[in-house]
Parts: C-alpha cells; structure tokens; sequence
C-alpha cells in the first residue's frame, strides 16, 4: 500500500511539473559545469583522458580547407588535438559553460572559442560548410538526433560527423541512486530532468552517413564509497541534478546503492554520404 501511495505521489508531483513546464534547461548546465570548470580537468578527465585521445585518434585526415567544430569542447582537451592535428583548418570550440571556455582559452589563445549551446550554434552555421564536426561527451546533453540531422546539413560531402558519449545506461549507481531520492523524496522534485543520452547508435540515420567505426566501451571508475559524494560534484556527472531535487537526499541514497560505478560509452565516426 505505502509503494502505492508513493507512486501516486510522484506522479502527481512529476505531472504537475510537466503542466507548468518546469523543465531542466541550458541555463542549469551552464550554471553547473561553471561551479566545477576549476577542477573538471582532474576530477574527470584524469579519468576518460586515454578513452578520448584513443577516440581522437581514429578521426581520418581530412583534404578540406574548412572549419572544423567541436562540440561541446569544455576546458579545451579535444580542440587542442584538433588544433595541433588538422592545422590547415580552423578549429572552433562551442560550448555553453564561460567558466569552461575561460580555461580552454587559457590553454589554447589561438584557438577560437565560442560560448553558445551546440544545437542552437549548429542551425546557424551554412549548408555545407564544415570539414569534421567533433564531440566529446558532450551531446548526450543536447539532442543527440537533432545534433546529427544538422551535423549532415552543416558538413560538406564527405565530411565526417564522430562523436563519443555517454550511453542511457551509463554509471548506474549514480543513476539509481538519482532515481531513488525521486521516488520516496517526491515533495522535493523542483524540475523535470529529461535524460537523452542514446542508448545506442540509432540516433544516426544511415541515408544520412556511411559508417566508419563504431565501438561501445566500459570505464570503471574506482573511486571509494566514502570519498563519492565529493568526487560526483566535481566532475561535471551531476550538472544540472541540484536543480532537479534536494542533493542531500541524494547523497545518503547514493551511500546504499549498491549498483556499480561503471561508465558507459559508444564512439561513432560517420562520413556524410
């Protein structure tokens, strides 16, 4: 009965939510991967450092003279590669954190950085204008099927759309611990959290692009129970939540969750057909 009751609850809270829109939104990551930029680098990308430089490395040459962009750039370590990979090409970052590209451009001052939402600066970018659209864990954030219908419109014939990014199974104790304070805190929800990481590579229509690599891989991350807390806070996986419901609840859920802290990912390369 008490489970019943609960389920009622929540979707009361989660309905009345949806019919006044309170959904989670650009602003909120912004505001959240602003507080962590300082210390993103070796919080989380000590971590998937050789998982994106092994992604980056099987990006093919290209013979163009066009742009390159990277979405979702953060503090700059994809668009530094690009920088020094592809030097017959401008390399443009695109991100939505100032805090981020502040510490991008402190590393990389030749490289143009630009702060906006990736989607929203994909549609105003020229048909056919782009060499290699990039992005590393970045557009499950955004809409990764949006993303891929104007990468194909924005890169030129034979351009090349490749991407790693978190999966929708991704660090499941994080996730069932999230889900958990929603079910039995349900008063305290204050906005909607929308997940679009893909699940898999569906997202990408095949009239669209050839497909030149694909690839789904694991991370363990071996970070002890009683240092976690911390450590979520500081790496950029919870953007957004403390927008989303009351972060102390998370994290005595957090601390029984038994799930693991594995990190799940696909990497795509793609030549516009």
């Amino acid at each position: 009965m008490n489970k019943y009751l609960s389920c009622l609850r929540l979707n009361f809270v989660l309905l009345t939510k949806l019919l006044t829109c309170r959904f989670l939104n650009n602003k909120d990551y912004a505001q959240d991967y602003n507080k962590i930029a300082s210390e993103y680098d070796k919080n989380w990308l000590y971590y998937i450092q050789k998982h994106t430089e092994k992604f980056l490395q099987k990006l093919p040459p290209t013979n163009s003279s066009l742009p390159i962009l990277d979405l979702g750039c953060g503090t700059g370590f994809s668009t530094g590669y690009l920088s020094q990979h592809y030097n017959g090409n401008q390399i443009i970052g695109i991100d939505i954190s100032s805090e981020m590209l502040k510490k991008a451009k402190e590393k990389f001052p030749q490289i143009q950085f630009v702060c906006d939402d990736m989607l929203n600066y994909l549609k105003k970018q020229p048909n056919n204008s782009a060499a290699l659209i990039c992005s590393s864990w970045a557009i499950g954030y955004s809409n990764p099927q949006k993303i891929a219908i104007e990468a194909h419109r924005v890169l030129e014939k034979g351009g090349i759309f490749a991407f790693i990014v978190n999966t929708l199974d991704t660090l499941p104790k994080i996730f069932d611990a999230f889900r958990k304070t929603m079910y039995n805190h349900p008063g305290h929800i204050k906005k909607l959290l929308w997940p679009r990481f893909p699940k898999d590579f569906s997202f990408i229509k095949e009239k669209h692009f050839e497909q030149l690599y694909c690839e789904k891989n694991n991370i363990n991350i071996p970070i002890k129970d009683k240092n976690i807390t911390d450590w979520v806070f500081k790496t950029g996986i919870m953007a957004g939540f403390e927008q989303v419901t009351d972060m102390t609840l998370f994290c005595q859920e957090l601390q029984h969750c038994s799930a693991p802290l594995v990190h799940r990912h696909i990497i795509g390369i793609y030549r516009k057909k």
